[in-house]
């Protein structure tokens, strides 16, 4: 999980650096670049993703968790 969120923060601050570099006169045609090229990076994030991803069953997702707290009993929670 902290890669993913290491990776965010890299994408956002080197995004808001490159954007002025690519387009100096603020003008239609570099925006419509800078979309393209946008649109182009997203495309291949997620082919990158759809071909290496894996999808694995959390543990708290069988339910053995789940059936050791609703064994507790309240009277015992609420003496403590």
């Amino acid at each position: 999980m902290g890669f993913v969120q290491a990776a965010l923060t890299f994408g956002l601050l080197t995004g808001s650096f490159i954007v002025p570099i690519l387009t100096p006169d603020r003008s239609f045609p570099e925006y419509s670049n800078l979309f393209r090229i946008y649109g182009a990076l997203l495309i291949a994030a997620n082919i990158f993703f759809v071909i290496f991803c894996r999808a694995e069953t959390e543990n708290f997702a069988y339910g053995e968790e789940i059936s050791e707290i609703t064994n507790v009993r309240v009277d015992s929670v609420a003496r403590k």
